[in-house]
């Protein structure tokens, strides 16, 4: 049988949110295959950690040190048309994912973006619109093909590295397929993950950094959204007490010091127009 979709979760050990992962992902059908990537410490060795009746299912384990690198490890090994990325730690909803991706199939774009909610305010959609998606750009929310990410690869940065590899993808001026209804329940405050501590914020200044460049090559409603996660980056860097960081990256991007110039008031008016993809 041919693989349509290989779903990628990196899992960093020992983890306490896999088997429920598992659980959730019973439902998926048969042509899906999940690829759990195990991050290991150097000096573990482990044994197998899936536990499921479904037989498409992979499993990698090795040292991998990021999410990113993780990924990468995985995207090497897959040869599906379509690829997505999900958190162990987070609910997404497989009967809309499948949804979203029969649509994407028919439509014949390059990605498809698809709604979401948190866990605990479900019937609370965040909104599939350049605004919306630049507000909350979850890599998990997504479904890509595989020729368009086929050159692309994750950093190794542990805080904002699948940001920085979706401004790389929209770089290349993807068509955009859209779903309304929510493929995915992101719980907030999970225990274990990176971004719940101040630790790896550096990281977000960094891809910052990094990410101001490629906006150069990115035009229309995909400009608009990447300008908007450029500067919901910065409010999240200044939320985690690096305040001298976030004004500094704050008058780079809108004086142009590291790459082209975000116009704050033109964006402002642009979001008030620009309502689809």
């Amino acid at each position: 049988m041919r693989i349509a979709l290989d779903v990628v979760i990196p899992v960093k050990y020992p983890s306490i949110h896999l088997s429920a992962m598992q659980d959730i992902l019973i439902g998926l059908p048969p042509q899906v295959r999940v690829n759990y990537v195990i991050d290991i410490a150097r000096d573990k060795n482990v044994k197998s950690q899936i536990s499921s009746s479904r037989g498409f299912e992979r499993e990698f384990i090795g040292h991998f040190g990021s999410p990113g690198l993780a990924r990468n490890f995985a995207l090497s090994q897959c040869d599906s048309e379509y690829i997505c990325f999900w958190d162990v730690d987070d609910q997404p909803n497989v009967e809309q994912s499948m949804k979203l991706l029969c649509g994407l199939k028919t439509s014949n774009r390059d990605l498809g973006i698809g709604n979401w909610s948190y866990h605990h305010r479900p019937y609370d959609l965040q909104g599939v619109s350049p605004l919306a998606v630049g507000m909350s750009p979850g890599i998990w929310r997504f479904i890509f093909k595989r020729d368009l990410i086929s050159n692309t690869r994750f950093s190794d940065f542990k805080w904002g590295e699948d940001q920085l590899f979706l401004l790389e993808i929209f770089s290349k001026n993807p068509s955009v397929y859209t779903y309304q209804d929510s493929v995915y329940n992101y719980v907030r405050h999970v225990e274990g993950a990176l971004t719940t501590t101040n630790e790896y914020v550096t990281d977000l200044v960094k891809v910052n950094r990094v990410g101001l460049q490629e906006l150069v090559s990115i035009s229309g409603s995909a400009k608009i959204c990447c300008e908007v996660m450029y500067l919901k980056q910065i409010y999240t860097v200044f939320k985690y007490g690096r305040l001298i960081d976030a004004l500094r990256l704050l008058i780079e991007g809108m004086l142009g010091w590291q790459g082209p110039r975000i116009k704050v008031l033109g964006l402002l008016f642009a979001l008030g127009r620009v309502k689809q993809w």
